[in-house]
């Protein structure tokens, strides 16, 4: 095995977890929180290790999935924070635990309701495809349809509600483990 650092430079942390976007060039790197929360998990009790791990998989799935289907994305989501939300004891279920670790949104309410109802509840006890994945379209007319238009918002509102309440839980969750970030190469 080469030495680390003589066939290419080492890579390093960068960027922020609470980041919603990537900037164009910027190569993939995990954020500087990473290693502190990787510990923190590691080192918690081992409900929320296993809670942890549970919720990560259903993410991923919601993210490799949610690209073709995005009902089934967003439905995994939300199955993935109800998973979570079991571990903490102040929060009596999905929506009492996202009203808790979310507070940028004014129309909160109505994007729970959307979530758990429509989205999570009609797909996996109706077979339900909210966002549209199978309902005949108008492809190739090159019209925006309003109804459209709204829905995408709606499916929007909805990624960063989920997004930013698991942030809000990961920096809880992990507020120190006692050790420095590595340096920055």
């Amino acid at each position: 095995m080469p030495k680390k650092g003589k066939l290419c430079p080492l890579g390093r942390y960068a960027g922020s977890l609470a980041a919603r976007y990537r900037v164009a060039g910027d190569l993939l790197s995990l954020p500087r929180e990473a290693r502190r929360i990787l510990r923190g998990v590691d080192s918690a009790a081992p409900s929320i290790t296993d809670a942890f791990d549970r919720a990560a998989r259903l993410y991923q799935v919601a993210l490799v999935a949610g690209q073709a289907f995005p009902t089934l994305g967003l439905a995994y989501r939300v199955a993935a924070l109800e998973v979570i939300s079991k571990t903490d004891p102040q929060s009596n279920g999905f929506s009492d635990f996202v009203r808790k670790h979310v507070s940028s949104r004014p129309n909160l309410e109505s994007v729970l309701t959307y979530l758990y109802g429509p989205v999570r509840s009609a797909h996996f006890h109706a077979g339900e495809f909210v966002m549209g994945e199978f309902a005949a379209s108008e492809a190739g007319l090159g019209f925006i349809d309003r109804d459209r238009v709204m829905l995408d918002d709606l499916h929007r509102a909805c990624h960063e509600v989920t997004r930013e309440a698991i942030v809000k839980l990961l920096g809880e969750l992990t507020p120190d483990v006692g050790e420095e970030e590595a340096p920055q190469r």
